[in-house]
This record gives structure tokens, sequence and C-alpha cells, in this order.
């Protein structure tokens, strides 16, 4: 049942920020895409978080530290470098409108979207969230954030920080997704980084794949199955047959159980030859 919002509140302190959001029926507004889209029909005191220090990018020898206030614009526009840089700049673009991306941030987007491109690609760059609650501040792995979500939200926890470690030298990336439309939310996503050793074969490899399960999933067996192969055509043939096996896909009015399992192995295959070269 909706209620009306009743409390509002502007901390200045990640300290304020998680003491405020542990009271009953409060909600973090960051973009305000979630809130004010209409998906949280019980919240009734607002904390803004928007002066909170948490929007900046910077890099360090950890990698590329994204404060959690950082709109999806900012990575549209290219602000991190490198061949993650692209990626996620890329992913950033396809996750949202642009005017949704003036406003929404990698923060609320780890925090209370489904899945998108987005989390996909931090899925492979093996990103991390730094997440504050009253008990202390905890690292969580982007992936297992998205399928503890719930959880986290529950206690009153604050997202303040997305950490893209260092990639491995010469890493490549590669993206697919289907849609009903080019701009349309994905149906299914896939994303993987290859990099080879001096061998010229895969190793550190990573799959991941949104739209086959309820978050992200990244496929263990799909990323051993690619490591120490030399990802010629059958190779890549295989790993989309891992993939498909490995989802667990439900369906809906837009895609039915059996396509998302076809599209996952389509698409990891798509994402796979981009990385060729």
């Amino acid at each position: 049942m909706s209620r009306q919002i009743t409390d509002y509140a502007r901390p200045e302190t990640v300290a304020d920020a998680v003491r405020l959001l542990n009271a009953p029926e409060a909600t973090a507004l960051a973009g305000g895409t979630g809130l004010l889209g209409g998906g949280m029909p019980g919240v009734e005191t607002v904390v803004d978080l928007q002066a909170l220090p948490l929007d900046y990018v910077r890099r360090d020898a950890d990698g590329w530290h994204i404060g959690a206030l950082t709109t999806l614009q900012s990575l549209a526009g290219g602000v991190i470098g490198g061949a993650e840089g692209a990626l996620l700049a890329r992913a950033a673009v396809l996750s949202a409108t642009h005017t949704e991306r003036q406003s929404a941030t990698i923060g609320g987007t780890l925090a209370y979207a489904g899945w998108n491109d987005l989390q996909v690609a931090l899925a492979v760059t093996d990103a991390w969230a730094r997440v504050t609650w009253s008990g202390g501040v905890e690292v969580v792995p982007c992936d297992d954030l998205a399928r503890e979500r719930q959880l986290w939200l529950d206690r009153g926890t604050l997202i303040t920080e997305v950490l893209v470690p260092p990639q491995p030298e010469g890493a490549r990336f590669g993206l697919a997704r289907v849609s009903r439309t080019p701009r349309d939310a994905a149906i299914v996503a896939a994303a993987v980084r290859v990099a080879r050793g001096s061998d010229h074969r895969v190793c550190g490899a990573r799959v991941a794949v949104g739209g086959a399960a309820p978050t992200v999933l990244r496929l263990a067996t799909v990323e051993m199955l690619l490591d120490g192969r030399g990802l010629n055509d059958s190779e890549s043939q295989q790993a989309g047959e891992a993939a498909r096996q490995a989802v667990i896909p439900s369906g809906d009015r837009i895609g039915s159980a059996e396509y998302r399992r076809a599209m996952a192995a389509v698409l990891v295959r798509r994402a796979l030859g981009e990385t060729a070269g």
C-alpha cells in the first residue's frame, strides 16, 4: 500500500546518512530515478544524499575509485580510461536514456536496478562496491551485491564507492545484447573479458549474463572452460553452449525461459567475437 512521504533529511556526512537510513521505511535519494519512478510505495522518510562528497572519479594503484553519486552520464562521457572505461561507457549509454543518465547514479544503479547492461559490465571487470552500515564498512563484489541486494537494503546500508581494479595487461572486452528496439532495455545481455598469456592462450576470462536469472550471473563454468584455450570458432561455440546450460532463466511477457537460455548462448559467442584480433 502506498504511503505519503512525511520526513526529509539532507545529511552532510556518511555516518549521519547511515543513521538516518536505519529508520523504518527510510530510503536514500540519489538521482531519484528509482524513488520518483514509483517503485518504492512504502517509503515514508527520504534521505537526500546530494550533500555527501561522493561524486568523484580517481585512479590509484588499487584501480579506479568511482564515488556512488557519480552519474551514468559521467561514465558515458569517458571519465574512466582504458579498455575497461570504454566498456563501462558503452554499458552506461545502453542502461538508460540520455535524460535518465543525467541524474541516475552508479550507486543507485547497484542498489535498486534489477539488472542492466552496466551491472553486467561491472561484473566482468571484477568491480567491488564499498558499503557502509551501522556495523562498519565492507567491500563486496558487485555481482555478489546484486544477488543479496534485499539483504543489504534491509540493513540500512549505503553504497559509497565502486572500485574497478587494474585489469590484466592487454585485456579485451565484449558486450552483446538483445532488445525489442535499440533503445529498449535489454532482454538478455552478456559481457566478457579476455586476456592472453605469452602463449597467446586465454587467461583470466570473465563471463557474465543478465536477463537469464533474477540478477546478473557470473558464469564460472564458462570462465574455466575458456582459460587455457586459443579461442577459435569451435571453442567459442563450446563456451556458448556451456552458458546455455549454466543459466537459470524464468520466462515473462517479453521472453520465454527457452528464448533467454538460447540468447545467453548466442550473446556470449558474440561478445567473445568482439575480443578477437
